[in-house]
């Protein structure tokens, strides 16, 4: 998002403030027509005032600086100064209109001192919208391309050297990094919720961006298994099975987890020949 959406979305919200400040004030129902106009604008200027300083602090001025404290240094000097004119022009450039706020010069610091706190809070939603997609197009670009190459090369890689191609690195997005993890890595992948999880042999676990039906069929059949409708298991992760009374198998894996990992019935004697197979 470029300086000119966010000065049209700054626009709109300080007009929104100046319309919220005309329904909110207890004297301006006694105004004459152009004394509302009048404070509309004064409320406008002081509001556009705010979101431009901060716009600059966050997008500009933040990425640059390393430091935690030069920016909040920085931060109070602007949004003070930017208070002083704000107090300026309520009080000496719409002298007039200084009785909207209060006869109270202090007071009228304090009220502009609160329009900075909603300002942050949506210039910092705008900003986390942002990151996460720019973030979320770098992924989908990166594994684009990743995919692309390893279709590409997938004639050296795959070692039964069948014309089926196959997946063997992953990206995944966690917090603000793009992670590659390799196939031979992958413990299982889970269902939960909704949501399909990654579980390395190292016991981390990520966000999967991805179907379980499409991954299945992306995966080496020589090395994972669907055991069920929420998962899919690396053979090395397999310790130990268990048999159930009610004919399906229990797997105890190689990393600690919250939750069984069943074999369902119908899928118990083909992953008991794919186990023992040498493929």
């Amino acid at each position: 998002m470029n300086l000119i959406k966010y000065s049209l979305i700054g626009i709109n919200y300080s007009m929104l403030l100046g319309f919220f400040s005309i329904i909110m004030g207890d004297k301006t129902s006694s105004f004459e027509f152009w004394e509302i106009v009048a404070h509309f604008l004064a409320t406008f200027i002081k509001a556009f005032l705010v979101w431009i300083t901060n716009y600059y602090l966050l997008y500009i001025v933040k990425p640059k600086i390393s430091s935690t404290l030069t920016f909040i240094f920085i931060f109070i000097i602007l949004n003070g100064l930017n208070t002083i004119v704000a107090y300026w022009l309520g009080m000496f450039l719409f002298p007039k209109f200084g009785v909207i706020a209060s006869e109270n010069g202090l007071y009228l610091v304090l009220r502009h001192l609160f329009v900075i706190i909603p300002t942050l809070i949506v210039l910092n939603y705008l900003n986390y919208r942002t990151i996460n997609q720019d973030l979320q197009n770098k992924y989908n670009k990166l594994q684009n391309q990743f995919l692309d190459a390893t279709v590409h090369n997938s004639n050296h890689i795959l070692e039964n050297k069948t014309t089926k191609k196959y997946t063997y690195n992953f990206l995944v997005l966690f917090r603000n990094k793009i992670i590659p993890i390799a196939s031979e890595n992958i413990a299982f992948f889970h269902l939960e919720h909704g949501n399909l999880f990654l579980f390395t042999f190292d016991d981390k676990k990520f966000l999967f961006q991805k179907k379980l039906n499409k991954l299945e069929k992306e995966l080496d059949p020589s090395n994972f298994f669907r055991i069920n409708r929420q998962s899919i298991i690396h053979r090395k992760s397999v310790v130990e099975m268990i048999r159930l009374d009610d004919r399906r198998l229990k797997i105890l894996v190689n990393i600690p987890t919250d939750f069984d990992i069943i074999v369902s019935r119908s899928n118990v004697n083909d992953f008991i020949e794919w186990y023992n197979s040498n493929t």
